[in-house]
This record gives C-alpha cells, sequence and structure tokens, in this order.
C-alpha cells in the first residue's frame, strides 16, 4: 500500500491507522523535468555524438557508464550469478540530473568541447541546429 503523507491528520488518527503494522516512509522526489531532458538529448547528446563519431545512443550509454551508479542484482534465473546494470537517467530526479548534467559539461570543457548551461537550452539547441 502507497500513500501520500497529509500532516494535518491529528496524530491519535495517525495512531490508529499505523497501530501493529509495519511501513517504510520514503521521501517522494520531483522526477527530472522535461526541459532537462529536452537539454540532454537536444545539446548535450549531439554535441557530443558528432565529437565521438557515434550514435546517440551509444554516446547515452558512455555518459551513464562515466557518471552513474551501477545497480548490482541478483539473477533470478540463476541464484549464484550476478547482474550488473548501469542506473536509468529515467529514475534521477531534478536534483540528480542536475549533478549528472553538470558533470557531463564539466568533462568536455576539460576536453575543449563546450556544451552550454541548461538555463539556455533553447537558444543552445537552435544555435547549435542552425534554426
Amino acid at each position: 500500500m502507497s500513500f501520500q503523507f497529509d500532516w494535518s491528520i491529528p496524530q491519535y488518527e495517525i495512531q490508529k491507522l499505523v497501530k501493529g503494522k509495519k511501513y517504510k516512509i520514503v521521501e517522494i522526489k520531483a522526477i527530472r523535468s522535461l526541459n532537462q531532458n529536452n537539454y540532454y538529448w537536444g545539446v548535450c547528446i549531439p554535441i557530443i555524438q558528432e565529437w565521438m563519431g557515434e550514435d546517440k545512443d551509444f554516446v547515452h550509454e558512455c555518459l551513464k557508464s562515466l557518471f552513474l551508479d551501477k545497480v548490482i542484482r541478483k539473477n533470478p534465473l540463476d541464484k549464484r550469478r550476478k547482474i550488473i546494470l548501469q542506473e536509468s537517467t529515467t529514475n534521477l530526479d531534478t536534483k540528480e540530473f542536475k549533478d549528472f548534467t553538470d558533470r557531463i559539461r564539466e568533462k568536455f570543457a576539460d576536453l575543449r568541447i563546450p556544451t552550454p548551461e541548461s538555463n539556455t537550452w533553447i537558444d543552445a539547441y537552435n544555435y547549435y541546429h542552425n534554426i
């Protein structure tokens, strides 16, 4: 069962709700924004794609492997084996995604490949694509 906590509920009502039950409290975070996603796929990926000479999906996988954590899970088909998966950008919240794109920009600035800041992504996209 999942619900968003309403802090206006009186404490005695909360005690009745949770009495004798175990609950896990988790913070609900906003997932990456559409603007962040558009900046990443419309500005960062094309610039790096052109520099690397690779397709966008390969560039995306390379960036994930550089800047995101790996997740290790047991293989459900063979419990003795583990599967190493790359964390997905889809699961990043807005702060984590900003950190991800900031690290990309820093890495490519070191290589003297400019990637514009995300707050100007529309201008950068239009400039890069000669619109």
